[in-house]
């Protein structure tokens, strides 16, 4: 909606979700008729208020103050529990517990188990994390002083370690999770999020570094794999019955809406310019299938990991469309 200027429907679905928490949580798919909510994903509440900071910059309507509001409830919901899956650890990291869900985006699971587990401290949820609470400090620091009392520290000392929790200096870039212990050490895109998120202290040549590792190992002419091929749990198609395609979703499966992530930290780190050039390319790869594959017109799900990349998944799916958009603009004129 941004990307297209229309910031009123943004708005009213930004307004929609704050209707529809599931247990003061934004969950992953609301309600609708007989179809129940999905509440298994705590980066929808973080999405959330990503969303809301965007649409922040976009408009002065009075409704976005509201908004501002219930992003700051949902940051103490988290911290208070309500999904008791989750904790705020001494130094104000997200934990997620260990068991048998899968609480972000990379979400499937086989026989009750998450085929790519994320539990402990995964690194996107608290690139979110911070940069969702520096967010929720600024929007209180008028209306809610008490918030900013009880949490300014808390920001404080999670900036302070964020680099030491996620950075692997041998690899280069950030591991995707840590289990309290130990970095799991698998070069994955969601680390893009600590890339791009206003508030997260990186430095500068760790960005390089971590942006040349995915630029290396995971992006493809469509979009990024979710695991390097390097990984021996890599899977470089997507096919097969159910079970066989969801043991591949997030093992190597390419997700072109991940460029935007990927074209937004190209832009921070070297430049718009250099943005515009490398997605030129990825643009008529992904024009080329809007007219022959799967829903014309549309952006599929998926492609397999390796080439030549066939489509696979959901033959429209909107935050392929929105965020191919949203790049697209990007390297227009």
């Amino acid at each position: 909606c941004l990307a297209r200027d229309e910031v009123g429907k943004a708005l009213d679905i930004l307004e929609s979700l704050a209707n529809r928490l599931e247990n003061g949580l934004v969950p992953n798919i609301p309600a609708s008729g007989d179809v129940p909510s999905n509440a298994e994903a705590i980066d929808a509440s973080l999405l959330f208020i990503r969303a809301v900071a965007l649409t922040a910059k976009r408009t002065r309507s009075q409704r976005i103050t509201a908004l501002e509001d219930a992003s700051i409830d949902l940051i103490e919901r988290i911290a208070a529990g309500a999904d008791p899956r989750v904790r705020i650890d001494e130094q104000g990291f997200l934990f997620v517990e260990h068991g048998p869900w899968a609480l972000t985006w990379m979400d499937a699971l086989v026989d009750g188990r998450a085929v790519t587990p994320r539990q402990g401290y995964a690194v996107d949820l608290n690139a979110l994390w911070l940069s969702g609470l520096q967010s929720a400090l600024r929007w209180a620091k008028k209306r809610r002083p008490e918030f900013v009392e009880a949490w300014s520290e808390t920001a404080k000392k999670l900036s302070e370690h964020f680099e030491e929790k996620f950075w692997l200096q041998d690899q280069g870039f950030l591991t995707d999770t840590h289990d309290g212990h130990h970095p799991d050490g698998k070069l994955r895109p969601n680390q893009l999020w600590a890339l791009v998120l206003p508030g997260v202290p990186l430095d500068k040549e760790r960005k390089r570094r971590a942006l040349d590792a995915v630029r290396d190992r995971l992006l493809t002419p469509v979009g990024l794999r979710t695991l390097s091929p390097d990984d021996p749990g890599y899977r470089p198609f997507y096919r097969g019955a159910q079970t066989e395609r969801d043991l591949a979703y997030h093992q190597g499966t390419v997700w072109p809406w991940l460029l935007g992530l990927y074209a937004d930290a190209v832009a921070m780190i070297e430049g718009q310019d250099a943005a515009k050039e490398e997605m030129m390319p990825v643009l008529a790869a992904l024009s080329a299938h809007l007219r022959t594959e799967g829903c014309i017109g549309q952006i599929g799900e998926v492609f397999d990991g390796d080439a030549p990349h066939r489509p696979g998944g959901t033959p429209a799916q909107a935050w392929s469309v929105s965020e191919v958009l949203r790049v697209a603009k990007m390297a227009g004129p």
